[in-house]
């Protein structure tokens, strides 16, 4: 009678054995850090995708600053796009990181070759063209600024009296980038109520 009692201790101490060993709860991960914007180079404005009026897509991709579109089969003329050399760096939009304007020159293979004033901003997902005005046809832009979000363009576009081939009134133009469009800025320094192409 007495071997019963040992056997008892011997399966209880058993099953003490078996008994699952408590287990730490995983350390949770780290986030991934969120994508920062960064700072617009020339780089990625020769690079960037624009919209344009003068593209049947809507838009168009620069490939080292020049973009080609094929004719259309009942046409002979080319759409040719460029980004000049008059591209400035500054803040447009107050969040501390480097944005453009630029200004780029369209041939749509007519008589007419047209200037226009573009706004890349540094987002999370990339520079991104923002909004756009139109400078004229057969402007000469001389130099373009980006100062305490205002940018300045210095060109010489047509006097009353010129033909379209030979502008000569010296002209200084600014604007400053509200919402989605570049607006015109004023004397005292406000965007006007007419509004650039966006």
């Amino acid at each position: 009678m007495a071997i019963l009692p040992a056997l008892a201790m011997t399966v209880a101490a058993g099953c003490g054995r078996d008994a699952p060993e408590s287990r730490e709860p995983p350390a949770p991960q780290e986030a991934a850090p969120a994508a920062t914007a960064h700072a617009v180079t020339r780089k990625d404005l020769e690079g960037l995708t624009y919209r344009s009026e003068f593209s049947g897509p809507g838009s168009i991709t620069l490939l080292d600053g020049v973009y080609q579109e094929p004719p259309a089969p009942e046409s002979a003329t080319v759409t040719l796009v460029l980004l000049t050399e008059h591209v400035a760096f500054g803040d447009l939009d107050g969040d501390g990181v480097e944005d453009a304007a630029a200004v780029l020159e369209t041939d749509p293979g007519g008589s007419g070759v047209f200037f226009e004033l573009v706004a890349v901003l540094a987002t999370d997902a990339g520079p991104k063209h923002i909004a756009s005005a139109s400078l004229g046809d057969r402007t000469d832009v001389e130099a373009l600024s980006l100062e305490d979000g205002v940018i300045g363009v210095d060109l010489i576009t047509h006097g009353p009296e010129d033909p379209l081939c030979c502008p000569t009134a010296r002209e200084r133009r600014s604007y400053r980038l509200v919402g989605g469009s570049l607006l015109p800025v004023t004397a005292e320094g406000e965007p006007a109520l007419r509004q650039g192409h966006g």
